[in-house]
């Protein structure tokens, strides 16, 4: 499914200055390893322990900028902007999930929509090697013409698919069932995003491209570029505790 849509991928990889060919791992841990070590090593993704994120995200009918905080403490903020202005925030903090649109009122987030900003956290703040540590499931589930397919299990169940390229042994692309926007609309369809541009910060690896598409129409459903990426910045709870609802107007 993946496969068929790689072939333009590989050829960026190419461009990589760590792009070698080596034979290929016989088994997922073997896999997780190579991939390991081709962002970075253990040590320095182990140590990764908060992201600052400034990012551009771009659907079919906007383009907007996301200012993004998360830790492994369990914490993690995203506030939407358009052209500078705030229009929607999601958090998970101290006491809990919450989400406000542009009035300031912060209301309570659906389940799918904190398991979302959860695997957001897993995403830019664990390796993949780290995941069988965090209780998920890892196995080899094929491979494609351009690498080796991992599938990956949660501990509540949600499955997602990585292809890691066969010379470089990075992330290309992953596929999963999900909701785009969970708390807009809940319906989940088949998505296969591409990951490209990759850059290293501090010792470590990062994509900073993601194109994500529907499986079924090609379509692309967004695509965020990362604009700055800080690692290890201090959180401040404030931030990503639940702000009171604005005072009322006076009635009349």
């Amino acid at each position: 499914m993946i496969a068929r849509r790689l072939h333009a991928l590989a050829v960026a990889c190419a461009a990589l200055a760590a792009c070698t060919t080596a034979p290929a791992p016989a088994t997922a841990a073997d896999v997780l390893a190579a991939n390991t070590a081709a962002r970075g090593g253990a040590a320095k993704l182990a140590a990764l322990q908060s992201v600052h994120i400034e990012l551009e995200i771009t659907e079919p009918r906007f383009t907007v900028t996301g200012d993004y905080y998360a830790g492994r403490n369990g914490w993690v903020r995203i506030d939407i902007s358009d052209k500078g202005q705030r229009v929607f925030t999601e958090a998970l903090g101290p006491d809990g999930g919450w989400q406000m649109l542009q009035d300031g009122v912060p209301k309570d987030m659906s389940a799918d929509g904190e398991a979302s900003l959860k695997r957001g956290i897993v995403g830019n703040l664990y390796s993949l090697g780290e995941l069988a540590g965090l209780g998920y499931a890892v196995e080899i589930s094929g491979e494609t013409e351009d690498g080796v397919e991992l599938r990956t299990t949660s501990p509540d169940g949600f499955v997602e698919y990585h292809v890691l390229d066969a010379g470089t042994w990075l992330e290309i692309a992953s596929s999963e069932v999900s909701a785009l926007h969970p708390d807009l609309d809940a319906t989940k369809q088949p998505q296969e995003t591409f990951i490209s541009d990759w850059q290293t910060v501090d010792g470590i690896i990062f994509a900073n491209v993601r194109e994500k598409r529907d499986t079924a129409t090609g379509k692309i459903l967004q695509t965020t570029r990362v604009t700055s990426r800080e690692l290890n910045p201090a959180l401040d709870p404030t931030h990503f505790a639940r702000p009171a609802a604005p005072d009322a107007p006076p009635a009349e």
